[in-house]
């Protein structure tokens, strides 16, 4: 995972994938694994990673302790920002 928000996130992959797409996501986080559903918002290729394509995903679902999950993977990386 590249980036995150409560609504979404950003990923790395060597596939390509079309905007508007579902898929399920399976992110492993510091408090365990968190698996949701959400939809290809954009896909470009990554220049920071040549070879590689940046994927905008919108979440969609996720059950509720995967939910916890992400909020706390979330507040590590606003404290590492900061």
């Amino acid at each position: 995972m590249l980036d995150g928000s409560s609504h979404g996130c950003a990923i790395l992959s060597k596939e390509e994938l079309k905007r508007g797409s579902l898929h399920t996501l399976e992110l492993d986080t510091p408090y365990g694994v968190v698996k949701c559903n959400g939809e290809v918002r954009y896909c470009r290729p990554c220049t920071e990673h040549p070879g590689n394509y940046r994927i905008g995903m919108r979440i969609d679902t996720m059950a509720r302790i995967d939910h916890g999950r992400w909020l706390r993977t979330l507040q590590i990386d606003e404290d590492v920002a900061a």
